[in-house]
């Protein structure tokens, strides 16, 4: 019976915990994500201060090939580490030349938490995604063209589980 007493006081106590901590854990995973969707919104609009415009949603080819998306175009923005460097423009996102950089899942576009962070074939994922009013294939916005003048933090969101690559 002695040892029935403080068993159960510490199981109370874990009760009372648990979730306390639970809690702490999901708004600090909240405001990481905030902060990571800031840095992005700051990103964009370095990109849109050096050439007057957003950058495109996606550059398609005519023949139909993907080369590179707005999350490429803004890493300068984005990281101190030089990866963005080896982007070879010229090629598709999905390239042997691109494998390197696009393999690399940084963490600037991810949620801190969620598990998945590349793809099948060993991609990275963002887990951010742009709003499709903004960036379009092979198009550039600007301020005046942008739907309700949105701020570039309003032009990012957290994709919902279906997240896509680094492009």
């Amino acid at each position: 019976m002695a040892v029935a007493i403080p068993v159960a006081v510490v199981a109370l106590l874990l009760t009372l915990i648990v979730p306390a901590i639970l809690r702490a854990r999901t708004a600090a995973r909240k405001t990481q994500s905030k902060n990571r969707l800031k840095n992005i919104g700051l990103a964009l609009h370095n990109y849109y201060n050096g050439r007057n415009c957003f950058p495109p949603g996606a550059i398609v080819r005519d023949d139909g090939v993907a080369l590179h998306g707005h999350m490429s175009w803004i890493a300068i923005y984005m990281d101190a580490t030089p990866w963005y460097q080896f982007i070879r423009r010229d090629y598709s996102w999905d390239h042997d030349l691109n494998r390197f950089v696009f393999s690399y899942a940084t963490k600037n576009f991810r949620i801190s938490g969620v598990d998945q962070i590349s793809t099948d074939d060993g991609y990275g994922l963002t887990h951010y995604m742009g709003n499709p009013n903004v960036f379009h294939r092979n198009s550039s916005v600007t301020f005046d063209e942008m739907p309700d003048r949105l701020a570039p933090p309003g032009c990012m969101h957290e994709a919902a589980g279906n997240y896509q690559h680094c492009d």
